[in-house]
């Protein structure tokens, strides 16, 4: 049996029917051993991120990669592309020492990592395929001969 409960904390108690939830729970644990986990609850990446993410810069990764490389691929291989790349955790092999690489998924950033995750991504694509993804509500000048 498993519980899970989000609750406000004001002055280091929770909200009464958080607390009356919890206590029914453990009243049903009676004679049992629990793990209780306390997690402070970041706010995850916002939507006007994830539009910007999707309608900035992933398109223009997807066309950075055409021009450098001559490959097509779709937004979705883009986005794997730097996924891989930048969201990962190591799995290593305590036998052999192989180390795999697992992505993580980007709905499970946090506002603060998507920003890190983003400035990992302008520098690769500056440095890997020549080209500058504005930051959010920059505009770049368009130079015509």
């Amino acid at each position: 049996m498993q519980l899970k409960v989000t609750s406000d904390v004001t002055k280091g108690k929770l909200t009464r029917d958080a607390a009356k939830t919890i206590a029914s729970h453990l009243a049903k644990c009676s004679d049992k051993v629990v793990t209780v986990t306390i997690q402070v609850l970041s706010p995850l990446r916002s939507n006007s991120q994830n539009r910007f993410y999707w309608g900035v810069v992933v398109p223009m990764l997807r066309d950075g990669i055409s021009e450098c490389f001559g490959e097509v691929v779709s937004l979705e291989k883009a986005h794997e592309l730097v996924k891989t790349e930048y969201l990962y955790h190591e799995v290593v092999n305590q036998d052999t020492g192989v180390i795999l690489r697992l992505s993580k998924s980007t709905t499970e950033l946090t506002t603060k990592e998507w920003e890190v995750y983003i400035d990992q991504i302008r520098l690769w694509a500056s440095e890997m395929l020549g080209i500058t993804i504005p930051l959010p509500n920059e505009q770049l000048t368009i130079l015509t001969n």
